[in-house]
């Protein structure tokens, strides 16, 4: 599968806010991870409760969706217009971001109520949503651009604010990351997060990793290695 992003810039630039707001304010309404691709994680273990759960009911079961770091994608719409969800809230640090989407859809009756645009710090939901809840949260890149910072203190930041505002229990994250480095991440710092699965999924002509991750309180693991699961050579 082709990607139609735009080349690569210097790798400290993905952690530069201004950067976004820079980009964003000339890509407004493009889109480069589809829902479809999103799914197809779904496929790489069929049968299993995560699989069933996590995409094949979701129009019952994850009604309440968060996407983090949004930017400019049209995925929200996607996840709306094809597979049903209820509402998506759209968070982004670039006002620019959240701004261009929320007038880009001002003339569709049907998503203007459906999409949330927000301009939310990620490293600071918890105090922002105040006990607000979602059964969905996907993150797809935020996290990556975040850990291309000299400090992993606001990637670190990011994850543990995700108990706080996913349903106990019930709720679910998908993670989507190219950077190998969140592994570690994960699992030698105090994040508040269990890995249910790594898997690799086509998501570009790059192979992506999808983490499906559940809340849960504590710090505890539960960590597949790439061994186990056929993905040697990682």
């Amino acid at each position: 599968m082709e990607s139609n992003a735009p080349s690569t810039y210097p790798r400290e630039c993905y952690a530069d806010a201004k950067f976004w707001d820079d980009r964003f304010s000339e890509e407004i309404g493009q889109q480069y991870v589809t829902a479809s691709e999103l799914s197809d994680f779904s496929s790489i273990h069929t049968g299993s409760d995560i699989a069933n759960s996590l995409w094949l009911q979701t129009r019952e079961v994850l009604r309440l969706v968060l996407m983090i770091g949004c930017g400019n994608s049209r995925l929200p719409e996607e996840l709306v217009k094809e597979h049903g969800f209820r509402h998506v809230c759209c968070i982004d640090l670039s006002t620019v971001a959240i701004e261009g989407m929320a007038k880009y859809y001002m003339e569709d009756a049907e998503l203007r109520t459906k999409l949330e645009w927000l301009n939310v710090d990620a490293t600071k939901m918890g105090a922002y949503f105040n006990g607000r809840r979602f059964d969905l949260i996907i993150e797809k890149g935020t996290l990556d651009a975040m850990m291309c910072s000299s400090s992993t203190e606001a990637a670190v930041a990011m994850l543990n604010e995700i108990p706080k505002v996913i349903e106990p229990n019930k709720g679910c994250c998908m993670l989507v990351s190219h950077n190998r480095k969140r592994d570690s991440l994960l699992l030698s710092h105090d994040v508040s997060l269990r890995v249910r699965a790594v898997r690799r999924g086509e998501l570009s002509s790059q192979s992506m990793l999808v983490n499906i991750l559940r809340s849960k309180l504590g710090n505890e693991y539960e960590y597949i290695k790439a061994a186990d699961i056929g993905l040697d050579g990682l």
